[in-house]
């Protein structure tokens, strides 16, 4: 599933919604928002999820 699929499906049921480009972006994040689900690619650049 692409990140815009699961955006148009998550947000109409009301998830909160946040988007990183690579690992390290995601890190930094979640340290941030301290999200209760993360869901990653396995195969992200600069850091694989």
């Amino acid at each position: 599933m692409t990140r815009d699929l699961l955006r148009m499906m998550l947000q109409p049921a009301g998830f909160e919604i946040s988007e990183a480009e690579n690992g390290l972006e995601a890190l930094q994040q979640i340290a941030k928002q301290r999200p209760d689900i993360v869901i990653l690619d396995v195969m992200m650049p600069e850091m694989d999820g």
